[in-house]
């Protein structure tokens, strides 16, 4: 009796042993398929004019922000925005930014979310929400913000002062347009087995998510370019 159940226990175990490394091969090879879906590349084509369309609108913020250093009768409030404007514009220009990518008409989902994750951590905290968001703050209290002395309430210039909240609202809705592309990407990239038809409507998903970050990327610069206008008044040049 003793040997049947010592047998019969065996064969529970080796059952158990056999069920896991089931398990452990179907996970295996779901990650597998799953990396190989997350490094397959999307066609981009009209990445070129994407790209083209950036480039553009950093040179006329380069352009406008050398007029202003050539503006007489400069106040010192004007010289404070144009300098946060200029401190944009290098994080708009850096090496990680979109203006630097390759010109790829490839992207896989890794490139696409970095590419994302880029504009909102990088460039939207790091230039608006550093330099611009608090001002709007200081413009309904009339206090000065704990952490930067330079600019009250009463020293942002009036016509930055109008649109300023205004534009605060823009670069949330661009904020949040980055953050819903982003989880899309992201709830897209779950580990799972895909059938064909599956994998080409994620794949156009993402197309569709690099569009919206794209254009989250030049709407956002088109803000900066904007405000460089407005600190020229009548003394701006574009291109074309």
């Amino acid at each position: 009796m003793k040997k049947f159940i010592k047998d019969y226990l065996k064969i529970i175990a080796y059952s158990i042993i056999g069920l896991v490394f089931v398990l452990a091969s179907f996970y295996l090879i779901m990650n597998y398929n799953h990396n190989e879906e997350l490094t397959k590349n999307i066609f981009i084509s009209n990445n070129e004019s994407n790209y083209i369309a950036h480039q553009e609108l950093l040179t006329n913020i380069n352009n406008n922000l050398n007029i202003f250093k050539n503006k007489k009768n400069k106040t010192n409030s004007d010289k404070q925005i144009a300098d946060r404007l200029e401190r944009c514009y290098n994080v708009l220009n850096s090496d990680s930014s979109f203006s630097k990518i390759e010109l790829n008409k490839e992207y896989t989902a890794y490139d696409i979310y970095k590419i994302g994750a880029d504009l909102q951590n990088n460039i939207i905290n790091e230039c608006w929400n550093t330099n611009f968001s608090f001002l709007v703050a200081n413009n309904n209290t009339n206090r000065q913000d704990s952490t930067d002395k330079s600019l009250n309430s009463t020293e942002i210039p009036k016509k930055i002062k109008i649109v300023l909240p205004i534009l605060n609202k823009y670069v949330s809705t661009i904020n949040d347009n980055v953050t819903d592309s982003l989880k899309e990407i992201q709830n897209n990239s779950s580990y799972f087995y895909t059938t064909n038809i599956a994998s080409a409507t994620i794949r156009n998903y993402l197309g569709s998510d690099y569009s919206t970050i794209v254009k989250s990327y030049n709407d956002f610069t088109s803000i900066i370019l904007y405000l460089t206008e407005i600190i020229n008044e009548d003394e701006v040049i574009t291109n074309g």
